[in-house]
């Protein structure tokens, strides 16, 4: 095997996440994380082994979660470990939720529980991310990536509009603590 060593400054390191699409898995781990202040290593693997037993956890890291993996893991995981933790899935029988009435809704969800909401991106990032806040202009993220929030001036529900993010409203889980 020849070694070659690249002194070419252009070439630039792969980051985790560029390779794999483990984006959903992370947000999962990281709404528990935020929601109970701590998660273990043992979570991960629970999920992983979970995605394994279904057969699904080569297409998982090289394609992603889609939102019925998501559901399964926190039917299947999430709840038997964090019994408080609730879910739901407000957009579910609104799949033509406009950017205004997702974001008045998941604000208004965030300023009455202690939650997070889990929401899948398009656009510039195809990502699976947590909001913790919501304000009239930002999304602020709890993200396993380099997104710490978002603007609503460059969101969109809809694909045709042209925005650098579109949020899928189908694709939200509100996740709370009940006591």
């Amino acid at each position: 095997m020849k070694y070659v060593i690249n002194n070419d400054s252009k070439l630039k390191a792969k980051r985790q996440g560029e390779l794999d699409c483990l984006c959903g898995v992370y947000s999962i781990i990281n709404a528990t994380r935020y929601l109970y202040g701590s998660t273990s290593k043992q979570l991960f693997f629970d999920i992983l082994l979970h995605l394994s037993e279904r057969n699904q956890l080569y297409d998982v890291v090289t394609n992603g979660l889609y939102i019925n993996d998501i559901g399964s893991i926190l039917k299947h995981v999430v709840t038997p470990q964090f019994p408080t933790i609730k879910r739901s899935k407000p957009f579910y029988f609104n799949p033509n939720a406009d950017l205004t009435t997702f974001w008045l809704k998941s604000q208004a969800f965030l300023n009455n529980h202690q939650g997070v909401v889990l929401l899948g991106l398009g656009g510039k990032h195809d990502h699976w991310t947590i909001s913790t806040n919501i304000t009239d202009k930002l999304i602020y993220l709890y993200d396993s990536g380099d997104l710490s929030w978002i603007s609503k001036k460059y969101c969109s529900t809809d694909e045709g509009i042209a925005k650098t993010h579109i949020i899928y409203p189908t694709l939200t889980y509100f996740l709370w603590i009940e006591s």
